[in-house]
């Protein structure tokens, strides 16, 4: 089915203007077949006054006229976007002036004298230009409105599948929690503290989505280490902290899989890596490493002080000022070190109390 159902065409709606009574009358008497009404009007003034409280489809004017002619009356349909046919009469037409009418897309210029026959052919013509032109407008602002519909559709569809991944993506963080206590909510400030970093050195913001990701996933490659290792309460020798290192890789290779975490890959595989090259899994030297490893590199350093360990306990934030500034240029970035330095403590205290609340509200174990 088409956007427009097939109706009949109404008959239009003519003004017809002169300043001799004899042609208004002629020309009124002749229309009445074709036309739904005929309004008179005798001069230029009174013209333009009728378009403007009527409605018309269609007007036929004498060119020549005291006071103003034709040329007028059309000048002011056309700056008023007036939405109709004009047809110009006259017995006597000036080159320039027709012209003129051209230019301000006169539908019809009929010669005095003209017959019946060919003054209803040039009011249905310009009637039949009108209606059309009307109707493809209504067509298009159909498909417009149509195509509008479609793309808030679509919109609503890409934000419902965000908000489904992101839920998916939350929890696997709860289901990490479940082998290796605290990594929901370690996941969750880590995310706060990148994200706020990211925000403070002018970080691209189509990219925010892919580091917040990247932040709450970053220890996803650990379902792949043992148990025996991953829960170990002592310190892990060589080649356990060697099987280890390899979360980083193998959490890379799991985000992959997907089209919407693709881009999540590069941050999580070099989420350890160090300015000095001394990280793993590859090494990478400076600004080689990408820039939301680099800022997590930061956050991570951030959230591990300051949170309890089995061996020690939280420490404080001037300690952790103490070992960015020491670390600056070798574990860290140095102008990322100075960013970091330069964030009130508060701030941080802030952005951990809100990300432990929103970690809270995903996984309840973790406030019991």
């Amino acid at each position: 089915m088409g956007l427009l159902s097939p109706i009949s065409v109404p008959r239009p709606n003519v003004l017809v203007v002169d300043d001799e009574p004899t042609i208004c009358d002629a020309v009124a008497d002749a229309l009445p077949t074709i036309a739904a009404k005929v309004t008179i009007a005798a001069n230029t003034t009174e013209a333009i006054s009728t378009l403007d409280s009527d409605r018309f489809d269609v007007v036929l004017c004498d060119l020549y006229m005291p006071g103003g002619g034709g040329l007028d009356v059309l000048q002011h349909a056309s700056r008023a976007q007036l939405d109709l046919g004009f047809i110009l009469m006259t017995g006597k037409p000036q080159v320039n002036d027709i012209v003129a009418a051209c230019r301000l897309h006169a539908a019809d210029i009929l010669l005095k004298p003209f017959s019946l026959e060919s003054l209803q052919t040039a009011v249905q013509k310009a009637y039949a230009r009108v209606f059309h032109t009307r109707r493809e407008r209504i067509r298009r602002n159909q498909l417009r409105n149509g195509l509008r519909h479609r793309v808030i559709q679509l919109e609503d569809t890409r934000r419902q599948l965000r908000d489904s991944y992101r839920e998916i993506i939350e929890a696997m963080v709860v289901i990490l929690d479940h082998r290796e206590h605290e990594t929901c909510a370690h996941s969750f400030r880590v995310r706060s503290y990148a994200t706020y970093l990211a925000a403070e050195i002018n970080y691209p913001p189509d990219q925010l989505p892919t580091l917040s990701t990247a932040a709450l996933l970053h220890d996803i490659g650990k379902v792949a280490v043992p148990d025996r290792i991953l829960l170990k309460p002592g310190k892990l020798d060589l080649a356990e902290t060697l099987l280890l290192r390899q979360h980083a890789a193998i959490g890379e290779q799991i985000v992959r899989r997907s089209a919407m975490l693709q881009d999540c890959s590069p941050i999580i595989r070099h989420h350890h890596e160090r300015w000095d090259g001394k990280g793993y899994p590859d090494g990478l030297v400076g600004d080689k490493t990408p820039l939301g490893a680099r800022l997590f590199a930061l956050a991570d350093t951030l959230d591990a002080m300051t949170s309890d360990r089995c061996y020690r306990a939280a420490l404080s934030l001037q300690q952790v000022h103490a070992e960015v500034a020491r670390c600056s240029g070798q574990q860290f970035d140095p102008e990322l070190a100075h960013v970091f330095q330069s964030v009130p403590d508060q701030r941080w205290f802030e952005l951990r109390n809100d990300a432990d609340a929103q970690a809270a509200s995903f996984n309840p174990l973790i406030s019991e």
